[in-house]
């Protein structure tokens, strides 16, 4: 399951993040890493952008860097 598959409001758990080091280190340094809580505040698959909420930190995510992470909704 990927973001495309979350509705606004969903929570889910991030099972891996597929994507390179680098990215991986930064998204890491915002809270999004494996076994993290997050919520989807809002989506766009036009612009293909995500709002996360992950812990109390409000994070936006392109929709590149949102396939690479692997979910499990809760």
């Amino acid at each position: 399951m990927t973001m495309n598959d979350l509705q606004r409001g969903d929570r889910a758990v991030v099972l891996k993040v597929e994507l390179p080091v680098l990215l991986k280190e930064r998204l890491r340094s915002l809270g999004i890493f494996t076994g993290a809580k997050i919520k989807l505040l809002k989506g766009s698959h036009k612009r293909s952008t995500w709002l996360l909420q992950v812990g109390s930190a409000h994070v936006a995510i392109d929709g590149e860097t949102a396939a690479g992470i692997r979910l499990w909704k809760i």
